[in-house]
């Protein structure tokens, strides 16, 4: 593997996360079946970049997504987790304050940057 052909890997596989980002159903066996690879496959090219598990990293880069929709302020936090690809605004709720320490209102309400954990 050269140095280049990981990065390009991790590129197309977040482009690829990014593409389906607001499909609920979008899930790591449809990202690995897209990759054409298996999921055990898909799970270790991650962990060589040193990347969480597929599904730690699709639900972080949704969760990504949403802090810049949040910041916005143009849609309700249901509207932004169904966006987002997440099936209910409580489990979105649930990931948003394990990752980020603080709810998604609180985002909102401040409509600024916050410390990731």
């Amino acid at each position: 593997m050269t140095k280049a052909e990981p990065q390009e890997f991790l590129h197309a596989t977040l482009a690829e996360i990014k593409q389906h980002l607001s499909e609920a159903d979008f899930n790591v066996d449809k990202l690995s079946r897209k990759l054409d690879l298996s999921r055990m496959q898909l799970h270790r090219r991650l962990r060589e970049l040193g990347q969480p598990a597929a599904g730690e990293l699709l639900r972080n880069v949704r969760l990504e997504h949403t802090t810049a929709l949040l910041r916005q302020r143009r849609l309700t936090i249901s509207e932004v987790a169904y966006r987002t690809g997440f099936r209910s605004p409580a489990y979105f709720a649930h990931c948003f304050r394990a990752r980020y320490s603080c709810t998604p209102p609180a985002v909102c309400a401040a409509g600024l940057g916050f410390i990731k954990k």
